[in-house]
């Protein structure tokens, strides 16, 4: 069953969600970000998901796929520049792209119109499955 929101907002927002990937890739933080997506875009917001792979087949939600590499990376500060709240889902807890969580990281102190809110749906550090492996030279 799904639930309608009965929030009302008299100014729409604009508002990304950052993740490595959004449906139709599988995956509960994929389901999750499609259900705040679409609440956040029934209330009238501006949504953009931010991410390497996926696309939105509801046309209010727009999909900006981040190139891999250094490309991707420095099409973030015009990305986020242009939010007003950015959702970081797992992006600061999860080690799959360390590179986006550290530019991410460090454009926080420099566009400080954007609130950054860090949504955590798994923590690498608390998880013996993301054990951190041993250095080798």
């Amino acid at each position: 069953m799904l639930l309608k929101h009965t929030l009302s907002q008299t100014n729409a927002m604009r508002i990304a969600l950052v993740h490595y990937s959004y449906l139709s890739v599988v995956g509960g933080v994929e389901n999750v970000m499609g259900a705040h997506a679409r609440l956040f875009a029934d209330a009238g917001h501006d949504v953009t998901i931010i991410c390497r792979q996926g696309a939105s087949s509801d046309r209010r939600i727009r999909v900006e796929l981040l190139p891999e590499g250094d490309e991707g990376l420095r099409l973030l500060p015009g990305l986020l520049g242009r939010q007003e709240i950015v959702f970081l889902h797992n992006v600061c807890t999860m080690p799959f792209d360390l590179a986006l969580t550290e530019t991410i990281g460090k454009l926080g102190s420099t566009l400080s119109h954007v609130r950054f809110v860090v949504w955590v749906h798994d923590i690498a550090a608390c998880n013996p499955d993301y054990k951190p492996q041993p250095h080798t030279n």
